[in-house]
């Protein structure tokens, strides 16, 4: 079966490329597919050598070249004066856009302040009213409200949100 398709190829014409036309042989000989695969690739690592070199680049610790800033002064190595980059309007400006800054997140964060304490309304009710609990017991001397509570006596006053002195979160408030 093989030896049918290698005879079969033998009638097959062989692949040329097209050759310059006459008109425009002015231009120099017609790049073929292997002159422009070597071409791209060249180009291509020189691209990728520029994008490295500028990565380098970037990644350059600005103080290295101090001394270009720099000049001798009396055997004192000291740095050149820098000009001023900004005007005093554009300072003026540049102060006034801060102020704006601070007050816009000012403003921003007192909003979020009252939505949590909108949110905090039914908690602090809670507080105010007067829960009865009631606790049987055999002895009344040695009865501690905390340790039957298992808090701290300082969270007595809460009835929503009382830490427990077992959980290992409260480590801090057994201590204190």
């Amino acid at each position: 079966m093989s030896s049918w398709k290698k005879a079969a190829k033998m009638n097959q014409k062989t692949h040329r490329e097209y050759h310059q036309l006459e008109a425009r042989k002015y231009l120099g000989l017609l790049e073929k597919k292997k002159d422009y695969i070597i071409r791209a690739r060249d180009l291509q690592e020189k691209r990728a050598t520029i994008e490295l070199l500028r990565k380098r680049a970037l990644n350059k610790n600005p103080d290295e070249f101090h001394m270009i800033n720099s000049k001798v002064v009396n055997g004192v190595h000291r740095e050149k004066d820098k000009e001023d980059q900004h005007t005093p309007e554009q300072i003026k400006l540049m102060e006034t856009q801060d102020l704006r800054y601070v007050a816009y997140k000012r403003n921003i964060e007192a909003k979020k302040i009252d939505t949590l304490q909108s949110q905090l309304h039914i908690i602090d009710a809670a507080n105010e009213t007067h829960n009865q609990h009631i606790f049987f017991l055999d002895e009344m001397k040695n009865f501690n409200l905390a340790k039957k509570l298992d808090t701290h006596p300082g969270f007595l006053f809460r009835r929503t949100t009382r830490p427990s002195l077992s959980n290992k979160k409260y480590e801090a408030i057994r201590i204190g």
